[in-house]
């Protein structure tokens, strides 16, 4: 087992043990299981997905930095974190159209542009998230 805490700035998401976890960073997405070699990356914004027993549980994360520890414990502190279970799908998508619509208006090379894309890339993770937390929906 592993001791998993993810926290933000504004809250503790997870502190538990699991099985396992897998994190987006910039080197791809890495699957810790127990006994994992310690090592520091950069949180990707994407999906994290942990798993106890047969369960799997999901976060959409905006981007952070996750340290795993030779005492079988991994820390991830991400900037924004929302587990799937509470995601508002309503709010997410208007937030996606939204950020598809400015993007659509600036240039590249303009700071907004950057800005708002990685809202969309953020607002696309908590559609996954979601996605997975009711198959049925979307």
């Amino acid at each position: 087992m592993i001791r998993v805490k993810i926290i933000t700035p504004s809250q503790e998401l997870v502190d538990q043990e699991v099985d396992s976890i897998s994190l987006p960073t910039e080197q791809g997405l890495i699957t810790i299981l127990s006994g994992h070699a310690p090592l520091v990356s950069k949180l990707s914004v994407g999906e994290i997905h942990y798993k106890i027993g047969d369960q799997i549980s999901y976060i959409a994360t905006d981007s952070g930095l996750v340290e795993v520890k030779s005492d079988n414990s991994v820390m991830v502190i991400a900037e924004l974190a929302t587990k799937s279970s509470e995601i508002d799908l309503d709010a997410t998508l208007k937030a996606k159209r939204e950020a598809e619509k400015f993007l659509a208006t600036k240039e590249e090379q303009d700071t907004a542009y950057y800005q708002a894309l990685a809202r969309l890339e953020l607002e696309l993770a908590k559609l996954r998230a979601a996605k997975r937390h009711r198959p049925g929906r979307g």
